[in-house]
């Protein structure tokens, strides 16, 4: 009796011990299942919008002192404009070089702007340093100009026959301006430039863009030309003012959404 006393009691106890672990181990997948369904629903809720954790766009701005002077945000620069337009579409990359030329511009191609990932525009704006006077280091010729401009363009479409392709024409000089600018400088040559052969320049630009079918910015024409506007568009004679910065920002945009509807669509979509 003892032993089957004993036996029973046995047996009793192990079926509560398997019922308390199978109630554990109910609770343990349970607060499991929980917690899962809760990081679910807590991720979801914080994740940024659909339209937003896409790629981003990458816009690519080449050129000399009035694209690096771009980024001043104390003179309006059409470049911070344009950074602060798509900031929650597009990184703005500005690789402006300051006193550069085409000659050297195009002997940077590949290091500063080919050997970035996609790009969705390359903005080219070269001309005011190639337009100066011929005892300047910088000046290079005419012809020579519109080659370099041309060979660009080249490259760039077959390396990146996606890549959207801007060109943006040196804007007018002011010489009265300029000349003081100069003096206070202690330059060589105070009369470095002049309007007129600038222009000269900015038709080669337009040139290039009808033969090459690449949309042109005629910087030139709308900052007043040969007029006596064009001082207004201008800080010291060559450099854009804050006028100029918010005219040539309207500029490139309004050519953005002429060319390229589609791009522009993208970048301005608003989220959620």
């Amino acid at each position: 009796m003892d032993c089957q006393l004993c036996a029973r009691h046995i047996t009793e106890y192990s079926l509560v011990r398997m019922s308390v672990l199978r109630n554990r181990v109910f609770v343990f997948f349970a607060g499991f299942a929980a917690c899962l369904l809760f990081t679910s629903l807590f991720r979801s809720s914080s994740s940024a919008p659909a339209a937003v954790g896409g790629a981003r766009h990458r816009i690519l701005l080449f050129g000399d002192s009035l694209t690096a002077h771009g980024f001043e945000v104390d003179s309006e620069g059409w470049v911070a404009s344009l950074c602060s337009k798509w900031q929650r579409k597009a990184d703005v990359l500005n690789r402006g070089f300051s006193g550069y030329n085409t000659a050297w511009a195009l002997s940077l191609l590949d290091t500063v702007v080919l050997n970035e990932p996609a790009l969705s525009l390359i903005a080219i704006f070269f001309g005011a340093n190639d337009a100066i006077d011929e005892l300047v280091l910088q000046h290079v010729p005419l012809d020579k100009y519109e080659a370099n401009l041309r060979e660009m363009v080249r490259r760039l479409q077959i390396a990146r026959p996606k890549t959207r392709l801007l060109l943006i024409s040196p804007p007018p000089v002011f010489e009265p301006v300029l000349i003081e600018r100069n003096k206070a400088k202690n330059k060589a040559v105070t009369a470095d430039r002049e309007n007129e052969r600038t222009q000269q320049y900015a038709q080669r630009v337009v040139q290039i863009g009808k033969d090459l079918k690449v949309p042109v910015v005629d910087a030139f024409t709308h900052l007043g030309g040969l007029t006596l506007k064009r001082q207004d568009y201008l800080s010291d004679g060559l450099h854009l003012s804050s006028l100029g910065n918010t005219r040539v920002f309207e500029l490139v945009y309004g050519k953005l959404k002429e060319a390229y509807p589609d791009l522009l669509e993208q970048l301005e979509t608003k989220e959620g």
